[in-house]
């Protein structure tokens, strides 16, 4: 992760957050407002890597909010992306202030899908689907380990819907060209 700075300030953001009052549940929505820097652009507008390195500060605002930051550092998960679909719409431009709302839509024993959308002024500018989890060093975290470091051992994931089976699908997919390559 390339954006160093804006990660601590995040994490200490969060951290507050999470620990005096603001905590998040687990499918409540993170939303980050960034403001494109001179080194999130290319020549006119955000860079593809950018937009990824943005997203993964939106998927570890929602787990720090959701209290799962000290887990994290007992166990050392670190994050892991299995996944990603994304589409994009409109640039966003230098000095553009920017939303970032990430939501989880479906888990399983191992993954979470989470839908990650930046918006500015309401309109959608980029929207991912993001199939990711956490890492240590025996491999992914099971997500059970994960709702119980946030408080909610008992939580029940929502039904997957037709975008999580379409997504599993061209993932399926994806696997096995990239295996007969």
């Amino acid at each position: 992760m390339r954006l160093r700075l804006r990660l601590l300030l995040m994490l200490l953001r969060a951290a507050f957050a999470a620990y005096f009052g603001r905590r998040l549940g687990l499918l409540d929505t993170s939303v980050l407002r960034l403001t494109v820097l001179p080194n999130d652009i290319d020549v006119l507008h955000v860079t593809n890597d950018r937009y990824h390195a943005y997203m993964d500060l939106g998927r570890i605002d929602l787990g720090v909010r959701c209290g799962v930051l000290g887990g994290m550092l007992r166990g050392r998960w670190a994050p892991v992306v299995g996944f990603m679909s994304m589409r994009y719409r409109y640039p966003a431009r230098l000095f553009q202030r920017v939303e970032l709302h990430t939501r989880a839509l479906w888990w399983d024993e191992e993954w979470i899908w989470f839908e990650q959308t930046f918006r500015r002024r309401g309109r959608i500018l980029a929207q991912a689907y993001c199939k990711a989890g956490l890492r240590d060093r025996r491999g992914v975290v099971p997500t059970a380990a994960l709702r119980a470091a946030c408080g909610h051992p008992h939580a029940v994931s929502p039904p997957a819907d037709e975008r999580i089976r379409q997504l599993e699908a061209t993932e399926a997919m994806q696997r096995r060209l990239c295996s007969e390559a």
